[in-house]
């Protein structure tokens, strides 16, 4: 597989439901709300590789990445079909030179949207 993200940019990955948009168990038949805060930090992290990651089927996220896209986000890939269940984020570490880590993983309530100032102490100091 050929690394194709060779400039050091960092690399987002992101729940749908509940961190992008309000929960949406029809997406079929109901629109889309998208969460405001999680949109602003998106555009403040335009320059980062933002994989969705779902449980969703990929019919009803190609819609969400569509509208996205219009709103200047760009969707560098999706993981779909992906159990509701915990996530592990596992990443190698550098060694001794690494002057950040290499994983951060942000938990932020429902619904509520991502917010780089206020969710997280960790965040504040890494990823901003």
């Amino acid at each position: 597989m050929l690394n194709i993200n060779t400039d050091g940019r960092k690399t987002i990955f992101m729940d749908v439901d509940g961190t992008l948009v309000e929960h949406n168990y029809d997406p079929e038949n109901d629109p889309e709300v998208l969460l405001e805060k999680t949109i602003q930090y998106l555009h403040r992290h335009s320059d980062c590789c933002i994989v969705l990651v779902t449980a969703r089927r990929e019919e009803h996220l190609r819609p969400l990445v569509r509208m996205l896209d219009l709103l200047g986000i760009k969707i560098f890939g999706y993981m779909c079909g992906i159990p509701t269940g915990q996530r592990i984020l596992i990443n190698d570490y550098r060694g001794d030179h690494m002057i950040e880590p290499t994983a951060v993983a942000l938990n932020v309530p429902s619904g509520e949207g991502v917010n780089d100032t206020a969710n997280c102490e960790f965040h504040k100091q890494w990823c901003s």
